[in-house]
C-alpha cells in the first residue's frame, strides 16, 4: 500500500539545504557587525576613563568593593584589583583599617597609595 507523501517533510533537501543556509547568512550579519563595532555585551565590565576619576564623588571601600569598582581607583587593574579581593578573601575582617594597610597585597607600593588615597573610605579614617 502506497503512503500519501507528507505535506511537513523535514528531510533536508538540497532546496531545504539552501534555505537554510540564507536564513543563517542573514541571522548572523547582525551578530557580525554588533561584534566589529565594538559594542558592549551584556556581563562585560564597564569601561574605565582616566579623566572621570577626578569627577568621581564617592568613595571606595577596599573592604567591600567589586573588582569593577576597584579598577576605577588610579593606578589599580584588574591584576591588583585580583589581589586586593585575594588578599581580603585570605584575612580576617577588617582587613584595611588606613590607606597604608594595602601596602600588604602584592603590587601595591607608597606611590600607589597616594595615588588612592583620596578615592578610599576606611573604618580607620575617622579616628586619624
Amino acid at each position: 500500500m502506497n503512503r500519501p507523501p507528507d505535506r511537513h517533510d523535514l528531510s533536508l533537501t538540497p532546496a531545504n539545504g539552501v534555505t537554510l543556509l540564507i536564513v543563517c547568512a542573514v541571522a548572523a550579519v547582525p551578530l557580525a557587525a554588533m561584534a566589529l563595532s565594538g559594542r558592549t555585551w551584556i556581563g562585560d565590565d564597564p569601561p574605565v576613563w582616566p579623566q572621570r576619576f577626578q569627577a568621581a564623588t564617592e568613595r571606595i571601600d577596599p573592604n567591600t568593593a567589586s573588582a569593577a569598582s576597584l579598577r576605577r581607583l588610579p593606578g589599580i587593574g584588574q591584576v591588583r584589583a585580583d589581589a586586593i579581593i585575594a588578599y581580603r578573601a585570605g584575612h580576617g575582617a577588617p582587613r584595611f583599617v588606613r590607606p597604608e594597610d594595602l601596602t600588604a597585597v602584592a603590587g601595591i607600593g607608597p606611590g600607589t597609595i597616594r595615588q588612592i588615597a583620596p578615592y578610599l573610605t576606611l573604618p580607620g579614617a575617622a579616628a586619624r
